[in-house]
C-alpha cells in the first residue's frame, strides 16, 4: 500500500514575533527596528485577517495582509511563515522557502516557525535538512504541540526509508498525546510491517476511535486483519473502502489485488 506524506503545516493564529521587512512581493528583506506595543497587536490583527482569507481560499486578499502586517512590524515572524504557505500554495518555492526561513531568523526557537520551516522542507525533497527543524521545534518549551513536529520529523523520515528513526519519532510523539493521529496510523503500519500485528490492530483501532475512517485506514485495515486471519473483517473493511472512497489511490490497489 502506498504511503502518503501528510506533513501537518500550523495555520498560525496571534502569534507574539519578533527581525526584517518584505520589500515589495518579492521577499527580499532588510533591516528595520522594532515596532511600537500598538504596531505589533495592529500587525497581529492583520495576521489574524490573513488566516481567515487563506482558509477561504481568497489568497490575493491574504497576500495583501501580510503584506500590511510586515509594513506595521517589520519583525512579524507569523506574517513571513503565513507568507511561506501563501507562496508554497501559489506553486512559488522559491519565495515560500526564502519567507520560511525569514521567519525562523527572526524567531529561531520558536515551535510554529521551525515546524513550518521543516513541513516545507520536506515537501521539497530535502527530508534531512527539515529534521533539525522539526528537533529544533520540540526544544521550544512554549511550543504547545511538539507531538505534531514529532509525528511530521517520523513522517519525513519514513518518505526517505529511514524506518528506525521514523517509528522512534512517531515513539515519542504518543508518549506527548497517546491519541494523536498523526502518530497512531504510522505507528500501525509500522508493526504491521514487522510481523506484531495484534499491536497494529488495536494502534489501528486507536486511531479510528481518535480521528475516524479515511481512505489510507481502511486499506492499512484490510492488509492487518488478512494478516490475523480474520476475513470476515477484512471484507468488512474492504467493502467499506470501496463503497465509500471508490475514487481513492487504495480502492484502485485493493481492486488490483483482487482476482
Amino acid at each position: 500500500m502506498r504511503r502518503r506524506l501528510g506533513i501537518v503545516v500550523v495555520l498560525l493564529h496571534l502569534l507574539l514575533a519578533s527581525s526584517c521587512a518584505v520589500d515589495g512581493s518579492a521577499g527580499y528583506v532588510s533591516p528595520r527596528g522594532d515596532a511600537s506595543p500598538q504596531r505589533r497587536k495592529a500587525a497581529n490583527v492583520q495576521v489574524s485577517l490573513a488566516r481567515g482569507y487563506m482558509e477561504q481560499g481568497r489568497l490575493e486578499v491574504a497576500l495583501e495582509k501580510l503584506k500590511r502586517a510586515i509594513t506595521l512590524d517589520a519583525r512579524s515572524a507569523p506574517a513571513y511563515s503565513m507568507l511561506g504557505l501563501l507562496y508554497e500554495r501559489i506553486n512559488d518555492p522559491l519565495l515560500a522557502e526564502q519567507n520560511y526561513r525569514q521567519a525562523v531568523l527572526i524567531d529561531p526557537t520558536s515551535g510554529d516557525m521551525n515546524n513550518n520551516l521543516g513541513g516545507f522542507l520536506c515537501r521539497s525533497g530535502k527530508a534531512e535538512e527539515s529534521l533539525q527543524y522539526f528537533d529544533k521545534a520540540v526544544q521550544d518549551p512554549f511550543y504547545g504541540t511538539p507531538q505534531a513536529a514529532l509525528a511530521n520529523a517520523g513522517l519525513c523520515a519514513r518518505s526517505v526509508h529511514r524506518s528506525e528513526l521514523a517509528e522512534g519519532y512517531f515513539r515519542r510523539a504518543l508518549q506527548r498525546d497517546p491519541n494523536f493521529p498523526a502518530a497512531l496510523l504510522p505507528m500501525a503500519a509500522i508493526l504491521h510491517r514487522n510481523g506484531e500485528h495484534l499491536r497494529a490492530r488495536a494502534f489501528a483501532q486507536r486511531y479510528e476511535a481518535a480521528q475516524g475512517e479515511n481512505a489510507e485506514f481502511l486499506a492499512l485495515a484490510v492488509e492487518i486483519e488478512h494478516a490475523l486471519g480474520d476475513e470476515r473483517a477484512a471484507s468488512d473493511y474492504a467493502s467499506r473502502l470501496l463503497g465509500r472512497y471508490p475514487d481513492s489511490t487504495e480502492a484502485r490497489q485493493l481492486k488490483e489485488k483482487q482476482p
